[in-house]
């Protein structure tokens, strides 16, 4: 096991912020879909991680820590790419969402 911080912390994913799509728009549709594959592969991967830390296999763990890294990197340029077609062609639905 690398160090003390949380997994999460060590490849670069968020915690504890969400997404909201407008169902009805085809970019909306298409960032969630490419967004929730990119979370249900970085699970996948997280899952060999710590099968591999488990075996003690150093060379896999590294090899695994860099994928999961590449994986947050994708999904964090996915968010951001959402919060900015929110912000471009949903600015209502975003300011209302804030309000609540």
């Amino acid at each position: 096991m690398k160090g003390s911080r949380p997994l999460c912390d060590e490849v670069g994913l968020q915690r504890g912020k969400g997404m909201s799509f407008a169902g009805d728009c085809k970019e909306c549709q298409r960032l969630s879909a490419e967004y929730e594959a990119a979370t249900m592969e970085w699970f996948r991967v997280q899952g060999q991680l710590r099968v591999a830390e488990y075996s003690r296999e150093d060379e896999s763990t590294s090899r695994i820590i860099a994928e999961l890294s590449l994986i947050a990197s994708r999904r964090h340029a996915l968010r951001e790419a959402a919060e900015k077609h929110e912000l471009e062609m949903h600015p209502r639905t975003r300011t209302a969402r804030c309000l609540e």
